[in-house]
């Protein structure tokens, strides 16, 4: 059996974390496991191809494997927004096209996302209200 000496360091400025309750992460395995699929990470992406997987392949078996606590690194650390215009569009014809594809993927993304909160009752405080710019400094005020 080989053990994990080095893990992701966390530097702990997840504030969403801080503000519920602790989440103590599951102990190592006490015993072999014969899974389907193995999925390396239990980040936003590990998590999503685990949950579509569930969905087409509902009789496999997957295990998720986490270093840490599931959701807690870097895309822990996410503001959990999810927006559908992009950032910075120019004026020409291609920009301007790009930007339409854009939203459309974007809120098509948007949609599914909706869907899956309400088709598994998520308890997340979903909420349509548009987007916010906030800054944090006079500077950021003055840009």
């Amino acid at each position: 059996m080989h053990k994990i000496k080095i893990l992701p360091r966390n530097d702990n400025t997840n504030g969403w974390s801080k503000i519920i309750k602790q989440r103590i992460p599951s102990t190592h395995l006490q015993e072999d496991l014969h899974v389907d699929w193995v999925i390396v990470g239990g980040g936003l992406a590990g998590l999503a191809a685990a949950r579509r997987l569930a969905e087409h392949r509902p009789s496999d078996k997957i295990a998720i494997l986490e270093a840490g606590v599931v959701g807690e690194g870097a895309q822990g650390r996410n503001s959990g927004f999810a927006i559908d215009i992009p950032h910075n569009v120019g004026s020409s014809v291609g920009e301007l096209n790009h930007a339409q594809r854009h939203l459309r993927l974007a809120r098509s993304a948007i949609s599914y996302l909706k869907a899956q909160v309400d088709k598994y009752n998520i308890d997340c405080d979903w909420s349509e209200t548009g987007k916010f710019h906030a800054a944090v400094s006079t500077k950021g005020i003055e840009n």
